[in-house]
């Protein structure tokens, strides 16, 4: 049974609908009868409890009982706060025929805690052109979650029982900050079809991010992912960009084909699929950034002495650029499937840096010119100007026979 108000006009104050044990479908919406979008409509399993003047409602109060239910809320004008308390293992959806420009009031989530059932938070903005420049995902200072921009609304939500929020993206260029998640939720965002930016700056919970068609851009902080980020872009067309920007002390980053780690020993990692190009952007202190495995990469050391380690590459390789100050930088043959190229735009240091080529174990044949050393099919490009180029030999022998001496 569900108890609603049934009047049709004039009311003033709080709406509630509240349902005994089971599985229902509820839904707010605006009356598709009215052009004039004056009534508001409260529906459950498709019939109407209420349909009064949305003007009337300044709160409304969903309570869906135990079971598997799904809340939909389609339509909220700005007058009126919508507040679902979850009991269940429920879905809630927000958003009317595929976009958020429906929701222009405030919708306010929570669920009973403790309870061993959660809930699911989906975002439904899919078939918005709108572009979104100022779309947020961020945690208040009390721990209330809070996604800002994707409509003229805000919805927020209390973590505990919270399973998954899941922000899915139109057809607009949208850009997506996220301030922080919350530590037990799920955050996911899939970014929609096309060119769309994702800044992370921290989390707390796990954050996973899917873009689709068109080029993407991923930018992401690190120092304060407390919780794992994942990237899969799976999209058919355009080049995906990721962007990996450490602090302003010494950083230990290490980058392989699928993911960039940082620390030593490692506390956050970024794990990516499906991104065509990768930029290490280091920080002003004297970073340590390794590169053992990756394909078409460019890493900007920034500021300070800097070291950068490179050892495996594939496709169009690696650029490295130190940039200001004295900077270090080690290649070691062996599994240069793609070039490396020694790049340095530091001024006024631009002669102080120094290069280290290592021979791989075993015979090796290296030419020195000064543009490049080669071994092989394998090339790394001196494209600056060096204070000092070591090369050392494996553990091969020369062609006389004698020992190279490592």
């Amino acid at each position: 049974s569900f108890r609603g108000w049934t009047a049709h006009s004039f009311l003033r104050g709080t709406l509630q609908i509240q349902a005994d044990p089971g599985e229902d479908q509820i839904e707010v919406r605006l009356d598709p009868g009215d052009p004039r979008h004056r009534y508001q409509q409260g529906l459950v399993n498709d019939r109407i409890l209420f349909n009064g003047r949305s003007s009337s409602v300044q709160s409304l109060v969903i309570v869906p009982g135990l079971g598997q239910n799904v809340i939909r809320i389609a339509d909220v004008p700005s007058t009126t706060r919508v507040f679902v308390t979850s009991e269940g293992d429920d879905r809630i959806q927000v958003g009317s025929n595929g976009t958020m420009e429906t929701i222009a009031g405030w919708v306010t989530i929570s669920h009973s805690s403790p309870s061993p059932y959660t809930a699911i938070i989906e975002l439904l903005d899919t078939e918005n052109s709108n572009d979104h420049p100022l779309a947020g995902v961020s945690v208040t200072t009390f721990g209330q979650g809070v996604i800002s921009g994707i409509g003229p609304g805000l919805v927020d939500f209390t973590p505990p029982n919270i399973k998954l929020l899941s922000i899915l993206g139109g057809s607009g260029r949208d850009t997506y900050t996220v301030f922080n998640t919350p530590e037990s939720v799920i955050t996911q965002i899939n970014t929609g079809i096309n060119d769309d930016t994702v800044n992370v700056w921290a989390t707390n919970g796990p954050l996973i991010l899917e873009g689709q068609a068109n080029s993407d851009t991923y930018v992401v902080n690190l120092g304060e992912l407390l919780g794992s980020v994942t990237i899969d872009d799976g999209g058919p067309f355009g080049s995906d960009n990721l962007v990996v920007k450490a602090t302003s002390d010494p950083d230990y980053i290490v980058k392989t084909a699928s993911q960039v780690s940082w620390g030593n020993p490692v506390s956050q990692t970024i794990k990516h699929a499906g991104v065509e190009r990768v930029t290490v952007e280091g920080g002003s202190g004297a970073d340590t950034i390794i590169d053992p495995d990756s394909d078409d990469v460019t890493i900007l050391a920034g500021p300070a002495s800097d070291t950068i380690d490179l050892s495996n590459t594939r496709g169009n390789g690696v650029v490295a650029d130190g940039q200001t100050d004295w900077d270090r930088y080690v290649v070691t043959f062996g599994n240069l499937l793609g070039p490396v190229s020694i790049a340095d735009t530091g001024t006024p240091f631009e002669f102080a840096d120094s290069a280290e080529i290592n021979g791989a174990p075993g015979n090796n044949v290296i030419v020195a010119t000064d543009s490049k050393v080669t071994s092989g099919s394998q090339t790394v490009k001196l494209l600056s100007k060096l204070a000092n180029l070591t090369i050392r030999g494996g553990t091969g022998r020369t062609p006389d026979g004698s020992p190279t001496g490592g």
